[in-house]
């Protein structure tokens, strides 16, 4: 775990997919805060595919555990908008990371009244504007996924998954990171949150941003949030990097921090890194609306 002291506020975690729910419970017994009695700005985190950064009072949304299997993304955008009135907190920062990042966008252009700042890591804006996935990643997810579902030894694709995710540079200074046990048949064996159901949904949502989500890009660049776009120089296939460069090129005044050897993974790779950035981030900018 990485303990970061980055910021004198409440943190509230709105977890997408994929976490440690016992961790998540040790954490808020240990941090017994009420936010709502805290006078500092909150921080918003929404998630994917898990990050280690917990030191105050934790929130935990499970989105992609609902009843229905249609979740899209201005759901996912009015329930986080839910919570945080159920909390009755007014205004927030707020970070979304990966597919959580877009929901984060999303939640920004829809309740903008509710947005201090934005932090956006490893994702994109979407729409036209947008560099995809490779098609054969594309499939390489699938194949997993499909795979896990009937118990299929996935161990040769979730070690290509792996290398996607932590990046060649990283790759090549800690190759021990990519090995996988032999027999491998689902992602649960590796990540005990992340069930294939839950796998599933992921895909289908991903599937439905394909097919239904004209982007945010545009509609950011009205706002003018104070945003932060963090990409791992070497994640070229979860969230190609130039992404990061398209977002921050159209959000007017967007800081764009680029790490070198980190791939999608980067917040894992560079946890205290990361931590110094979004304190310098947080504590240099205010917002503006």
């Amino acid at each position: 775990m990485a303990n970061m002291f980055f910021w004198n506020g409440t943190v509230v975690f709105l977890l997408l997919e994929d976490y440690d729910v016992g961790l998540l419970r040790s954490q808020q017994e240990r941090n017994s805060v009420d936010p709502r009695s805290v006078g500092y700005n909150t921080l918003v985190y929404i998630i994917h595919l898990g990050f280690e950064l917990i030191w105050y009072y934790i929130i935990a949304l499970d989105i992609l555990k609902p009843t229905s299997n249609s979740i899209n993304i201005p759901q996912l955008a009015k329930d986080t908008a839910g919570l945080l009135d159920a909390l009755k907190i007014p205004k927030a920062d707020v970070m979304g990371y990966s597919l959580g990042g877009h929901i984060a966008q999303a939640f920004t252009i829809s309740h903008p009244e509710k947005v201090n700042r934005l932090i956006l890591v490893a994702t994109m804006c979407g729409g036209k504007d947008s560099i995809p996935k490779p098609h054969e990643f594309l499939k390489l997810q699938a194949d997993v996924v499909n795979k896990s579902l009937y118990n299929i030894p996935i161990t040769q694709e979730l070690k290509a998954l792996t290398a996607a995710a932590l990046g060649s540079g990283w790759v090549k200074l800690h190759p021990e990171s990519v090995d996988i046990p032999a027999n491998t048949t689902s992602l649960q064996q590796l990540k005990p949150g992340l069930t294939p159901e839950i796998a599933n949904k992921q895909k289908n949502l991903g599937i439905w941003e394909n097919t239904n989500w004209s982007g945010a890009c545009d509609e950011e660049a009205k706002l003018a949030k104070p945003t932060l776009v963090i990409t791992g120089t070497d994640d070229n296939n979860y969230m190609p990097h130039a992404n990061a460069l398209i977002l921050a090129s159209k959000i007017p005044g967007a800081w764009l921090v680029q790490i070198k050897n980190a791939g999608h993974a980067v917040m894992n790779q560079y946890p205290a890194e990361i931590g110094k950035i979004l304190n310098t981030f947080l504590s240099t900018t205010r917002s503006n609306n």
